[in-house]
């Protein structure tokens, strides 16, 4: 388990990398260099620990913690820039068919390390099972539903769909928040989210989810529904 944890969190942000650079990479080459320049940071950044204490919040802290959501949430709030400042980025990202948006969140099967962290010690049942139950939960319905999305868009469904993806994070976020500033007492604290090797996917998987269930959200509450029967390199 101590060799295979951490290589799955290595292996979900490098495959999406990987696959989105590729994807973008005739299209946009901006957006393409992006995706491999977010990776490279993400992974210097795993090897910082936000926070030192092992199960317990230390002095200090709280100061880390604005810090940490700022850098998690960068890449969120570049996306948004991206759309609405810059038409051929806006181009870009509209031209992704919605089923490889819907079958990208496969990557989130590997939520099961929660639960795996939950038996380590590292996570507490409060943020461990609903993030390991949502996310394989995610992951095992995004290509069942990108398949079905080519023969007929179901919208409320995947409306439903990604309301529950963002609340997957949005709760561990706020559970994080809530114990860190002293509002929930957690056992253990959930320090081990701000160490290596959970960094890695708190700046890079959690992120790329928020921003795909955005997307999502935004084409399915709209009218453009883009889907592609195939889409050439």
């Amino acid at each position: 388990m101590m060799i295979v944890v951490p290589l799955i969190i290595l292996l979900v942000p490098l495959g999406i990398t990987v696959y989105f650079s590729r994807y973008f990479w005739k299209r946009d080459r901006t957006v393409s260099i992006f995706f491999i320049v977010w990776f490279l940071v993400a992974l210097g950044l795993n090897a910082v620990s936000f926070y030192p204490g092992q199960g317990v919040w230390v002095d200090g802290d709280r100061g880390r913690t604005p810090i940490y959501l700022a850098i998690i949430f960068a890449p969120v709030a570049m996306y948004i820039l991206a759309r609405t400042t810059s038409a051929a980025r806006r181009e870009a990202i509209d031209n992704v068919p919605t089923q490889l948006l819907v079958g990208s969140q496969f990557y989130r099967v590997a939520g099961f390390t929660f639960y795996l962290g939950f038996l380590g010690g590292l996570y507490p049942a409060e943020i461990a099972f609903p993030a390991a139950i949502v996310d394989v939960f995610i992951g095992v319905t995004a290509l069942p539903l990108a398949y079905f999305m080519i023969r007929r868009p179901l919208r409320a469904v995947l409306i439903g769909w990604n309301a529950i993806g963002l609340f997957d994070f949005l709760l561990a976020i706020s559970l994080v928040l809530l114990s860190v500033y002293g509002f929930v007492t957690l056992s253990p604290a959930p320090s081990a989210l701000g160490q290596l090797p959970s960094i890695l996917p708190a700046v890079f998987a959690v992120p790329f989810g928020i921003i795909i269930h955005l997307e999502l959200l935004r084409r399915l509450l709209g009218r453009d529904l883009p889907i592609a029967q195939a889409q050439g390199d």
